[in-house]
């Protein structure tokens, strides 16, 4: 994976990568600063094949930190600040990060979980002057397709959460060369999920493996209004959606949406009414009924929904490419 992202940092190096409210990074920034942490955490002990926990938001800075450990040959354990203290506390115990990763709002949470304090590390004081140092970073730790990349915990509904390996090729399977999406280097991504929920996948890694430009919305400012602004004002062509929030989205009365061209929900049984009422006003998008559990990647399969379809049951397709 991050050797993909280097390799588009060469060849497009201006391109913007990422915004996340005013913030911005192009290829070749967001690739420097990803290298220059990643060997501040191998200075401090990561390894290839460890885990390293994320205790942060949706954030810009959440998003070097997770190309950063990739880049140090381990894998990031994304753990939402929002669980509950119970949640937390089994979940960091089961897959024993070797580092966790903090800011200062998950610093007194962090302290309550079952992890030394010489294990915690401020993802502010790490990156703090990263922009300006300008010592030689070495190169990326090799890893194979079949190295973890990610450690993703289910939600737990049928007993404790399980903790989910998946390895790089997972993720490449996903956002590359595939049959149900076509990402473009013009397309400007939507990433609305939580770093613990496996669509941030899709949006992060489809956006940064194909050259697009990712577009996040802060932590504490997700609404419905705030997604429709966003949408109009960065001109987002492609976005995964809950199936939840994409009816409420269709319900939503604000936002033109015009620069929509693929919209993919799932998680949840399919709304036909709901989808039917956004191809009425969208004829040009397209719209893909995704299903999928953390264990495939996200997504094993999808049904793109036509503008004349009028059946109360939606289908989930089939099987994507590589599967």
């Amino acid at each position: 994976v991050h050797d993909t992202v280097a390799a588009l940092a060469r060849q497009r190096p201006d391109a913007i990568a990422v915004g996340f409210d005013d913030e911005r990074l192009t290829y070749a920034e967001l690739d420097r600063l990803a290298a220059k942490l990643a060997a501040r955490l191998t200075a401090m002990g990561v390894r290839r094949g460890d885990i390293v926990g994320l205790l942060l938001p949706r954030a810009l800075k959440t998003l070097v930190a997770k190309l950063a450990i990739l880049k140090a040959g381990a894998a990031y354990a994304p753990f939402d600040p929002a669980y509950p203290l119970e949640h937390l506390s089994y979940m960091t115990q089961d897959c024993a990060p070797r580092a966790l990763m903090i800011d200062a709002e998950s610093a007194d949470l962090a302290a309550r979980l079952p992890i030394s304090a010489e294990r915690l590390i401020d993802i502010d004081a790490a990156m703090a002057g990263l922009a300006e140092d300008n010592a030689p970073t070495g190169s990326a730790v090799a890893v194979s397709g079949g190295d973890a990349a990610y450690v993703m915990y289910t939600s737990g509904s049928t007993g404790r959460p399980k903790g989910v390996v998946i390895p790089h090729r997972g993720i490449v399977r996903l956002v590359r060369a595939q049959n149900y999406v076509d990402f473009r280097p013009d397309d400007v991504v939507l990433h609305t999920a939580t770093i613990s929920f496996d669509a941030a996948t899709f949006e992060i890694w489809g956006a940064l493996l194909n050259g697009a430009r990712l577009a996040g919305i802060g932590d504490r400012t997700l609404s419905m209004q705030r997604i429709a602004k966003t949408i109009d004002d960065e001109r987002v062509s492609v976005m995964l959606l809950t199936t939840g929030l994409f009816n409420l989205l269709v319900d939503h009365p604000g936002g033109r949406l015009t620069s929509l061209r693929h919209v993919f929900f799932g998680g949840e049984v399919a709304s036909a009414d709901h989808a039917r009422r956004f191809l009425a006003a969208h004829p040009t998008c397209r719209l893909t009924n995704a299903y999928g559990p953390t264990e495939v990647t996200v997504i094993a399969s999808t049904f793109e929904v036509p503008a004349e379809f009028r059946d109360d049951a939606m289908p989930i397709g089939h099987s994507i490419a590589h599967s």
